[in-house]
């Protein structure tokens, strides 16, 4: 190895370090979930609070993804046969509860915008051999109004979708999909006024860009569909030929389904 080669090397290391030391005036040195020390390599949570995360199990709605309170596979559950929703499927990688609910609290409401990240890379290599989900031609976040960037600096689902993309190698979509109106937040809500809550709240800007696209749109947490839905519909009206959904986290219970065998008969 040269001198040069060497140097260079040794300057890497320095540089790493340093960025190290730098990083840890920012971020706590310690797991926000556990308190365990972490290395230079983990931001915020440890990865064996990550490894505590349980991937949804294989009996979800085929078309909605919620989990079904039957464990036979190849379901539909009766909310999609009796209000068909308007994307084509959705999936997301886990439940909203125990270390997922934390992390996603963390990110969105201590600011820590580098979660958001963590969370896209293992949700999608848990859901990269569905190679269905990521057949798109554009990925779009669901957006958030002006206030509440104003308020948290950052759109949480905009970040899982710009590491999407690069995961992926599919573009990814900004500012055209908008939300006009600051609604109520949809957590403090029944089903009903989530319905009513995001109804005309979202539209389109340069639609053009729209017309005849496969959309991946990219949310943190699916709980009811009324946002999800409620976007689907201005997507759709400006041209998208197909919406999927990807989400981190699943809210909601267990539903009850109904079986494809028995729609056949």
């Amino acid at each position: 190895m040269s001198r040069e080669s060497r140097k260079g090397k040794i300057l890497k290391i320095f540089l790493r370090r340093f960025l190290y030391s730098f990083e840890t005036l920012i971020f706590p040195s310690f797991c926000c979930i556990c308190g365990s020390p972490l290395d230079e390599f983990e931001k915020l949570v440890c990865k064996g609070c990550l490894a505590k995360i349980n991937p949804m199990e294989d009996n979800v709605c085929l078309k909605c993804g919620k989990p079904l309170s039957s464990p036979i596979p190849n379901q539909i559950c009766l909310s999609c046969i009796e209000s068909p929703p308007l994307f084509t499927l959705h999936r997301s990688f886990s439940l909203y509860d125990g270390i997922l609910r934390e992390i996603i609290l963390l990110m969105k409401f201590r600011k820590f915008k580098i979660l958001g990240k963590v969370l896209a890379r293992i949700a999608y290599e848990n859901l990269k051999d569905f190679d269905s989900l990521f057949d798109c031609d554009l990925i779009i976040p669901v957006p958030i109004s002006k206030k509440r960037m104003a308020m948290r600096g950052f759109n949480q689902s905009e970040v899982i979708a710009e590491e999407l993309s690069r995961l992926t190698k599919r573009s990814i979509l900004k500012n055209v999909l908008i939300k006009k109106i600051d609604t109520i937040p949809q957590s403090l809500l029944s089903l009903r006024e989530r319905i009513e809550n995001v109804r005309g709240s979202f539209e389109i800007k340069n639609g053009e860009l729209l017309k005849g696209k496969r959309i991946l749109l990219v949310d943190d947490i699916y709980t009811t569909g009324s946002t999800i839905s409620e976007c689907c519909k201005v997507l759709l009206k400006a041209g998208v030929v197909e919406v999927k959904v990807f989400t981190i986290a699943q809210g909601g219970k267990s539903i009850f389904p109904l079986s494809l065998e028995k729609l056949d008969s």
